[in-house]
């Protein structure tokens, strides 16, 4: 069973001119390195829009928690419209600064994607022609002003060869049905898994039942006989 697709584009354009100035609204101490350094060599900086304690230093991205509107996002002036576009629950809002000459090394980042309910949208700001976003091994191209789902829990990396920074606004929001039926406008083709898991197929099954069997609660046990009542189905 293959997973759903990886790369999106969206079908939303923002006005570049009114996202830069509010990137230019960001203060040296607002900008943060980030805390991972052997993740990447050169310069990566982020800044929140959003955090979980409403402050532009906590910067990384928990799922599934409450976010709090920081006071970048509060003096920005166009941003704000930009998230309301996304119809759906926000969590982590940030902009990322990727340095002249610098690169991030290959990661995942586990959840971070249509499959598990979880959508991580890129809006590039300033960029150049010596940026490669490597998504499963595939070089992605995306333009400034346009907007892109990434599904960051696939292999990535990014590249910046170029004399300028790569700045990208990153919205990490819930896939609901609203944005079920953007993906459906853009081309995504949403897979069917057959145990409702991309993490469960018919080779690991028989594990997770006999697991599931083990715990002996009326929960797993539930679990595991919907696993055994799927088994005899093809999914196309």
């Amino acid at each position: 069973m293959r997973r759903n697709q990886t790369f999106l584009k969206l079908p939303f354009e923002f006005d570049v001119t009114k996202l830069t100035y509010d990137l230019a609204s960001v203060s040296s101490d607002e900008w943060v390195n980030h805390p991972n350094t052997s993740a990447y060599d050169g310069l990566w900086l982020i800044s929140s829009l959003t955090s979980t304690d409403g402050t532009t230093q906590q910067i990384v991205a928990f799922e599934n928690q409450e976010y709090h509107d920081t006071a970048l996002l509060k003096k920005t002036s166009y941003i704000k419209s930009v998230v309301e576009t996304f119809q759906t629950k926000i969590e982590a809002v940030r902009f990322m600064k990727l340095g002249a000459n610098s690169t991030i090394k290959e990661h995942t980042d586990r959840g971070s994607c249509f499959d598990d309910g979880y959508a991580r949208i890129h809006i590039p700001i300033t960029t150049n022609s010596d940026v490669a976003f490597i998504l499963n091994g595939i070089k992605t191209k995306m333009d400034v002003g346009k907007c892109y789902y990434i599904d960051a829990d696939a292999p990535h990396s990014v590249v910046n060869l170029g004399h300028s920074d790569r700045v990208h606004l990153l919205i990490d929001c819930h896939i609901n049905e609203w944005m079920k039926d953007i993906f459906k406008k853009a081309g995504f083709i949403e897979t069917v898994y057959k145990y409702r898991s991309k993490d469960v197929t018919d080779e690991n099954v028989d594990d997770i039942i006999a697991s599931f069997k083990a715990m002996n609660t009326e929960v797993s046990l539930k679990m595991a006989q919907e696993l055994e009542d799927k088994k005899d189905f093809n999914v196309s």
